[in-house]
């Protein structure tokens, strides 16, 4: 498949910035009508012991805090959940302390059933299935990665988008699960993610 350059001649490697040659302009794709599924994306927000440095925290309050973020936000990316540890001590760059705390209070979490863990993504235990989330608004720009999308939350978004608008082509099921996440473009990064 080749997805050709819209008129300004945007680059392929910026996620959400190659226009869909198969879309005429003007017209909607099938998922973005009203009748979408999609819910705003809601990242974690809430107070933690700002006292003490991440990594200095003790394990078990680490993994209390980790569980609350992707009890929020699951299914979300193990890095995500490292960048949004960083951002609830208001610090600015996510460094490898951080990262090994994250992982040791995952690794606990998972160890006492508060979280589910597929390849890099964590949920919370006991969800059947994800909902599918719109990040057009989200504030941490690496949610926005095509890389970022949960595999079992495209799973859902497509499958929608088959149920909703049956006989739907390859191509606009693709397009069509990219706007239930908020693309208004379709990346060759998004394309092959989905």
């Amino acid at each position: 498949v080749v997805l050709q350059r819209d008129s300004a001649g945007a680059k392929a490697d910026a996620p959400g910035t190659i226009a869909d040659s198969r879309i005429p302009r003007g017209e909607e794709p099938v998922a973005s009508r009203a009748d979408s599924i999609a819910k705003p994306y809601k990242e974690a927000a809430f107070s933690v012991p700002r006292n003490k440095e991440p990594h200095e925290l003790p394990r078990d309050r680490m993994a209390e805090i980790v569980s609350e973020i992707v009890a929020t936000e699951g299914p979300v990316h193990i890095d995500e959940i490292a960048r949004r540890v960083t951002s609830l001590w208001g610090l600015q760059r996510t460094g490898s302390r951080i990262v090994e705390a994250v992982e040791a209070a995952l690794r606990e979490a998972l160890a006492a059933r508060r979280v589910v863990r597929d390849g890099s993504f964590y949920d919370r235990s006991g969800v059947s299935e994800p909902k599918v989330r719109n990040r057009e608004n989200v504030s941490s720009a690496t949610l926005r990665r095509p890389d970022m999308l949960p595999p079992s939350e495209v799973r859902v978004a497509l499958l929608h988008t088959v149920t909703s608008h049956v006989g739907v082509g390859r191509e606009d099921l693709i397009t069509g699960a990219g706007r239930l996440f908020g693309y208004k473009a379709t990346s060759a990064q998004l394309y092959a993610a989905i």
